[in-house]
Parts: structure tokens; sequence; C-alpha cells
């Protein structure tokens, strides 16, 4: 299983109180299976949003049971795919 992050869009902020053209980007988090399919998906708004959720999907479904005998081989960057919005839009 990984998880697959794709930011998705860039929202600007246009009326009070992001009138100053504040950015929010908007992001799918997919939990896929080991058959590379989607399990879950979640849209997320922001950067702490979706460092967050991310967080929630290692605890629930990515942390060993024995965290203590296996934490320093635990590897997140082998877990967490990114894809940034340029890519995601030269792909579609």
């Amino acid at each position: 299983m990984k998880i697959v992050v794709k930011q998705t869009d860039e929202l600007k902020g246009t009326t009070y109180p992001f009138k100053d053209g504040k950015v929010v980007n908007e992001y799918l988090v997919y939990l896929m299976g080991e058959n590379n399919r989607p399990l879950s998906c979640e849209v997320v708004y922001g950067v702490a949003s979706k460092n967050d959720f991310i967080h929630s999907l290692l605890v629930e479904h990515f942390i060993p049971k024995d965290w203590e005998n296996n934490k320093a081989s635990f590897d997140v960057s082998k877990i967490v795919e990114e894809v940034s919005l340029n890519e995601y839009l030269n792909a579609k």
C-alpha cells in the first residue's frame, strides 16, 4: 500500500479576509492498495490539512505494531508519493 497526493488546484482569495491574493492549494489524497488501485480518496485544502491527513493515514495503516523496534527502518519516502500541479496538468 502507499499514499498518493495530487495537487489539483490553486485557489486564490478574492474576498475578505483573503482579498490580498492568498493562495490555498487543493489536494486529492489517495490510499492505494497493493494492486495500485485507490481504496479511498479525500479532498483536502491547504498544506497543513494535507499533512495532518497523511499523518492520520500513516498512523492508521502503516505504523508497525512494534514501533520501538522498527522506527529506525521506517521510511515515509517509500510510502508517500506527491504529484505537483504542473505534473498533474501535464499528465492530463
